[in-house]
């Protein structure tokens, strides 16, 4: 998690603040051009089928974009803002996907599997209030994806066939429940390591760096082999949906999460 030093740049919050507003147009801008251009399919051509999968296609990858990118710039925002400026940081400080995917978590999310995103390179050694500071970050990106939930739960009361609201209510609790897991690259690893006390963070340092550096393989594995060999004790997915459903009910988001896992 610790990156060396780079070149600092100056926050400019109004030029930020217009490109994350240029960015949310852009995405709903694509996802009513991929509308229209469904309607369009469907009536002249007889593959009416193909168009509306076109469509849900692209709606689940809006939506999962979207999630990635709100947790992870909850990340960075809370980094910039305890002072982390570094230029690297300052980039992820963007609602476009790009920057924020893992290629790893990618592959695992298109095969079915919960996926994670790119991981925010933040340093104890840049934020002000030491590990209160690091402890801040790491939760920073829960509880950006938490209000996100939260959000799209009002929308999907109002219309609940709005699919988008649907997949991304669901993205976002995913992302929080998947994260919570104490295996890197994901933060509950860092924020195990961000509450033990010094001593045992030094060793813990020196003994589980392999952890570290293999984390994201292990996880695979570990995912892979619960969902696909017969005698795994625990099906990862059941787990995840279980956690999803207790973190939605904390949101007072439960019935609409069974109503869309039920469709």
């Amino acid at each position: 998690m610790g990156e060396p030093s780079q070149g600092y740049v100056p926050i400019r919050w109004r030029r930020i603040g217009l490109r994350w507003l240029l960015q949310a147009f852009a995405a709903l801008a694509i996802f009513a051009v991929t509308l229209v251009l469904a309607r369009v399919a469907l009536e002249i051509f007889p593959l009416g089928m193909v168009a509306l999968f076109a469509v849900l296609a692209i709606t689940i990858l809006l939506a999962l974009g979207l999630a990635i990118s709100i947790h992870e710039l909850g990340h960075a925002l809370a980094a910039v803002l305890l002072g982390d400026r570094r230029d690297f940081i300052v980039q992820r400080l963007t609602l476009n996907p790009l920057p924020h995917l893992d290629p790893v978590g990618c592959i695992m999310v298109i095969s079915g599997q919960p996926g994670w995103s790119q991981l925010v390179p933040i340093s104890g050694r840049e934020l002000r209030f030491g590990r209160i500071g690091w402890l801040t970050v790491i939760i920073a990106g829960q509880g950006a994806s938490l209000a996100a939930a939260w959000v799209a739960g009002a929308f999907l009361e109002v219309a609940p066939d709005l699919t988008f609201a649907q997949f991304f209510l669901h993205f976002c609790l995913m992302l929080v429940v998947i994260n919570l897991l104490p295996l890197p690259p994901l933060d509950g690893y860092y924020l195990v390591f961000g509450l033990m006390p010094r001593p045992v963070r030094e060793r813990w340092v020196r003994a589980w760096d392999p952890l570290e550096r293999y984390g994201p393989l292990l996880l695979v594995a570990i995912l892979l082999l619960t969902t696909y060999v017969p005698i795994a004790p625990i099906n990862p997915r059941l787990v995840l949906q279980a956690a999803t459903d207790f973190v939605a009910g904390l949101l007072g988001t439960d019935d609409i999460v069974r109503w869309i896992s039920s469709r």
